[in-house]
This record gives structure tokens, sequence and C-alpha cells, in this order.
């Protein structure tokens, strides 16, 4: 008896020891596939624009705000996400920018903790990015893009599954 609940516990240790997590978005981990990972954040309450190749896109209410777009981005071939991009709307006004990404770094210091590194010195262009060592980082930014329109973006990158796409690009 004392035999099998040793390999009993021994095999759990091993099942244990080599789960691996996932960073997560809406409580959902950045892992599967594509289809699996879209349909979960679908039952979030976001919804569905489309899915072409190795990008989905989803648009829906994240951090309390509207967005513009979230784009999901997986591993060609492989269809393993990797990276989340949520987009907001671009805004006009300095005042109304800056709430929002304050309310987006508070929002996302309750789900994450306080962020590892913060840059807000110069105006349209702050930065705010919690390191989640094993899981990966969240990155939450306010900047001007290639149209001169200013916005506020947040970058969910797992690390388990940044490695691999890396991998699977460089043909390791």
């Amino acid at each position: 008896m004392k035999r099998l609940l040793s390999i009993i516990f021994f095999e759990l240790f091993v099942l244990i020891g080599n789960a691996q997590d996932h960073l997560k978005i809406n409580g959902i981990a950045i892992n599967g596939n594509i289809e699996d990972i879209t349909e979960d954040l679908v039952a979030t309450k976001l919804k569905k624009d489309n899915i072409n190749g190795n990008i989905a896109m989803l648009y829906g209410m994240y951090g309390g705000y509207a967005t513009d777009v979230i784009a999901i981005f997986s591993i060609p071939k492989q269809l393993i996400p990797f990276h989340i991009t949520v987009s907001y709307p671009a805004r006009n006004h300095f005042e109304e920018l800056n709430k929002q990404y304050q309310d987006l770094k508070q929002f996302l210091t309750k789900e994450y903790g306080e962020p590892t590194t913060v840059s807000e010195d110069s105006e349209f262009e702050y930065n705010a990015t919690f390191d989640l060592k094993e899981l990966g980082t969240v990155e939450l930014k306010m900047g001007i893009n290639q149209l001169e329109h200013h916005f506020n973006s947040i970058d969910f990158s797992d690390k388990i599954n940044t490695e691999k796409s890396e991998k699977a690009m460089f043909g390791e």
C-alpha cells in the first residue's frame, strides 16, 4: 500500500511539475489554438470579427473601455497564440487620453500587481510594463501612430508561446 501511495504521489509531483502556466487575459490563458482562445474570449462577452490565417480579430469592452480592435497573433502553421494587442480608439485631447491611460493602468495593477517599470515623462508617450517573470509581460502604452493619432494600447506576450514562436520563426 505504501508503495502504491508513493507511486501516486510521485506521478502527481511529475504532472504538477510539468504543468506550464500561461499569461491570462480576461481569465483566459494565452495558449491552446487560435480558434479555442477566440471562442473562450467570445464567451467573456467580446465579439468576434474574423480569423484570417494566424491572426484573429475581436472587439468589445476591456478594462472598462470600448476597444477598437483586439488582435490575437499565433504561430503560423501551429496556430498557437503568443501575443495579444488590445487597441483603443484614437483620442483628440490629452486629458481624455491620459484619463483612459490612468484608468487602464489602475485596472492592470489590480489584475497583475504594480508595474515593474513606468515611463510617463514625455507628453503623449507613456508606458507601464508589468513583467510577470515566468508568465510573460503586459505593456500599457500611450502613443502616437503613423497617422498622428493619439491612442492607448495594451500588449500581452505569453513567455512560453513567444519562445515557441521565436523558435518557429528562426527554425530552431
